[in-house]
């Protein structure tokens, strides 16, 4: 067993580098073969079947070709849950943890309605259902695809969460809200930029869905934007607005909702220190 984990780390370095490589192998054995990592250097190798081996092999072309190991697995780990992943929908990452955390420590167990707009997988709204079961939690997106597994994802982790397919772009679909208001929208928007996409790796670039990473390059804001004139309709007076931020637009969307009438718009680094997260505090109203 030793000896296959340290073949397919040794081939995968080149690509992730040592410490990257060991992880994605140790998720390869535990979430593939069901082998926890302290087996992995305690059984002999014989325990590995013929079919664990042939997983491994096709797993290990797989990640060669750059394909995230949470599509091979099915998953991703995120704020203590399972999320089912595919090519519809973002990996969830890290940093929306710290966006998700800021809404938690500023409301607790409290009651509130929130909103999250561009749901993907569900990750956002299910986990923020998860940590406050007291709040009502709805989320939309445009895809269809996006949608569906969102729902499989709440159905799964046993939350409810109120899904719908509404393109936060079309004015005319947010009369689905009707006379609705929200204490928190949260989002993390489309935002990259075609410039920005000459810097992407291989494993985003051909696996993630360019539906819910991309912008136009002579628009880059249009979802902040858009998220701006909807919060000014149904988030209530001193209601709060969650946002991950293309680092290198920070100033640019600061003064977005600065200039939409909104206060104490601040700036939040993440764990890197990069300008990643905005909080929008409504107005009175």
């Amino acid at each position: 067993m030793i000896h296959e984990f340290n073949h397919i780390v040794a081939k995968l370095s080149s690509l992730y580098g040592e410490l990257e490589a060991q992880a994605i192998v140790y998720l390869l054995f535990e979430d593939l073969l069901g082998i926890r990592k302290t087996d992995i250097f305690t059984k002999n190798s014989d325990v590995l079947s013929k079919s664990d081996l042939i997983k491994l092999k096709y797993a290990e072309a797989d990640l060669l070709q750059q394909i995230p190991i949470q599509h091979i697995v099915g998953f991703a780990y995120f704020m203590d849950l399972k999320i089912k992943v595919n090519k519809d929908v973002l990996i969830p990452r890290p940093e929306t943890e710290e966006l998700i955390q800021l809404v938690l420590n500023d409301f607790k167990d409290a009651s509130i309605r929130i909103l999250d707009i561009g749901t993907g997988s569900g990750c956002i709204a299910i986990s923020i259902k998860n940590k406050l079961p007291k709040a009502n939690v709805q989320a939309i997106d445009v895809s269809e695809k996006a949608l569906n597994l969102a729902k499989e994802n709440a159905k799964v982790n046993g939350v409810d969460v109120e899904f719908t397919q509404i393109d936060i772009l079309n004015e005319r679909e947010w009369q689905k809200f009707s006379n609705q208001k929200f204490d928190v929208i949260i989002s993390n928007p489309p935002y990259v930029t075609q410039s920005d996409k000459l810097q992407m790796q291989k494993n985003v670039l051909e696996y993630e869905p360019e539906l819910a990473l991309f912008v136009p390059e002579e628009n880059p804001l249009l979802f902040y934007r858009s998220i701006a004139e909807f919060s000014k309709r149904y988030l209530v007076s001193k209601g709060k607005i969650y946002l991950e931020i293309n680092e290198g637009l920070a100033n640019e969307t600061k003064l977005l909702y600065t200039d939409s009438g909104f206060f104490n718009v601040d700036v939040l680094h993440d764990m890197m220190g990069k300008e990643r997260m905005m909080v929008i505090e409504n107005n009175d109203q």
